[in-house]
């Protein structure tokens, strides 16, 4: 099974994000353990491929983060980061069926980018390495799994052990739209997230954008994934999903009058830019669970 599809099926995070500020955090020294009389003996090499937009220069923390983290551990590590800002590294992430900045493990059991491991704080803990770090995981928690991988004490989780492990979760979250003159502004926690310019012959800007806000509000009603966020397909368009609701359906149009090449590239960054504060609002869910 390609690895996308055991993400789907488990319903993980997905979503490429834009560049965001921070300044690079460097790997303490002292997180992996090196010593031989310390750490397990690895029967085999795990296999790290890391699908990031290395062109774009939005993620060069991460970047810097794996690849020192790889070097250090070159003895039962192979890294190789694909990217996919480069024409040949977009076919690549493409053709091995994925969406979003991703960095999947292997075992020897198959690629998946979901991993088990316990925290420098001594908490178990499951982390999906999907989309860019800070949303469903953070460059600790890559230290951390070096550091279990070192030890021999990293998990690296099947489709079926997902699934037992991850679950969608019930979060407070605000919608509304904003007029701006005929322009559909729609927020999500008081965060713009897109703008709908174009109307069509059935609904104006303005109206489409709250066809889509109540659209979220429906889809957020119950327990919710951001995978669950996803693309369709429609004869010359492409709608934006949220499980089997149709948030917003996105044309040339779209595209032409936000200064988009196309209108994949347009139902790209919005269905991100939708994914970006859910995925916020569920992590932080799941961090205030009591103990």
């Amino acid at each position: 099974m390609r690895a996308m599809q055991l993400i789907l099926v488990i319903a993980l995070l997905a979503g490429m994000m834009g560049c965001k500020d921070r300044s690079a955090m460097q790997a303490p020294d002292d997180r992996i353990i090196t010593s031989p009389g310390i750490e397990k003996e690895a029967s085999r090499k795990t296999n790290i491929t890391a699908y990031i937009n290395v062109s774009s220069g939005c993620q060069a923390p991460t970047v810097e983060l794996i690849n020192s983290l790889a070097h250090r551990n070159a003895d039962i590590v192979n890294l190789e980061i694909v990217d996919f800002g480069s024409p040949e590294g977009l076919n690549r992430w493409r053709a091995d069926g994925l969406e979003c900045m991703s960095i999947l493990f292997d075992g020897g059991s198959g690629p998946s980018p979901v991993l088990k491991f316990t925290d420098r704080d001594g908490k178990e803990k499951v982390v999906v390495f999907f989309m860019p770090a800070k949303l469903s995981w953070t460059h600790e928690d890559l230290e951390d799994a070096f550091q279990a991988m070192r030890t021999g004490d990293l998990q690296i989780l099947t489709e079926e052990e997902a699934q037992q492990e991850l679950s969608p979760t019930s979060v407070a979250i605000t919608t509304r739209v904003r007029d701006l003159d005929g322009v559909g502004q729609l927020l999500i926690n008081d965060t713009p997230v897109l703008m709908v310019e174009a109307g069509t012959d059935e609904a104006s800007a303005l109206e489409r954008a709250q066809t889509a806000r109540k659209a979220i509000d429906q889809w957020l009603e119950g327990p919710v994934h951001p995978s669950q966020l996803r693309l369709a397909p429609k004869d010359a368009s492409i709608l934006i999903m949220a499980r089997d609701i149709e948030v917003l359906q996105v044309t040339q149009t779209d595209a032409d009058k936000q200064g988009k090449p196309n209108y994949q590239q347009l139902a790209a960054a919005w269905q991100q830019a939708i994914k970006a504060p859910i995925a916020e609002a569920c992590r932080n869910a799941e961090s205030d669970e009591p103990e």
